[in-house]
């Protein structure tokens, strides 16, 4: 946009001569939405997680502290209601065309992670050995932002407006792959690691029955 391609208005708005009428110039923005929980061990003597001095294998230390990630898919039939549901017309979604509806489309990335990482800022954890965390990931969001400029000037920063989380669809996504972490956690292996979930002061725990509500207010922050 500063070298005057773009939308007119935009452009006209801090002063720039239009060179070439492009509207979509910042628009189509969109990010990997996640949500990350941190989870509290029985047993941090064990090493298990970093900050731990008994985590100290040099396996462990190369990289992200992950072993592995696991891809999951929403019920085609939940996700095409949801995109039915957000675009008002029922022909733009074509089972056989529309890239969230393949039926080797992966939806979600599930990870768990050695350390409490990638937590919102309200979270209240130490990085001493005891806790793991999780992350929710959103491979195919569908949410759209824009990208705008805040002024002529090249050193200034532009605005984003990621727009996250504004799709039913999305919404559907990751509300399914919170759940999923919930039923991981609640199975006996995991029991016998995991005490319980750690919260953001005021947030109720998030589990494999967790209401809509409650998942969106999470991520929300």
């Amino acid at each position: 946009m500063l070298s005057g391609i773009g939308p007119k208005e935009e452009l006209e708005k801090h002063g720039i001569r239009q060179m070439v009428e492009s509207p979509t110039v910042g628009k189509n923005h969109f990010d990997h939405l996640a949500l990350h929980q941190a989870w509290k061990l029985k047993h941090p003597e064990r090493g298990l997680a970093l900050g731990s001095p008994a985590f100290n294998d040099p396996t462990y230390m190369l990289g992200y502290p992950v072993e592995w990630v696991a891809t999951d898919a929403v019920p085609s039939h939940v996700i095409e209601q949801a995109l039915t549901e957000d675009t008002g017309t029922p022909s733009d979604v074509n089972p056989k065309s529309h890239p969230n509806l393949h039926p080797s489309c992966a939806h979600l990335a599930l990870i768990i992670a050695y350390a409490p990482l990638n937590l919102s800022p309200d979270y209240k954890v130490p990085l001493d050995g005891s806790h793991v965390s999780s992350g929710a990931l959103l491979y195919k969001p569908t949410s759209r932002g824009q990208i705008t400029l805040s002024s002529a000037d090249p050193n200034a920063d532009p605005v984003v407006d990621p727009h996250y989380y504004s799709t039913l669809a999305d919404k559907q996504m990751l509300r399914a792959g919170v759940r999923k972490i919930g039923r991981i956690m609640e199975t006996a292996a995991a029991q016998g690691i995991i005490e319980e979930e750690t919260t953001p002061e005021g947030m109720p725990r998030l589990t494999s029955a967790a209401s809509d509500e409650d998942i969106d207010a999470r991520i929300r922050g």
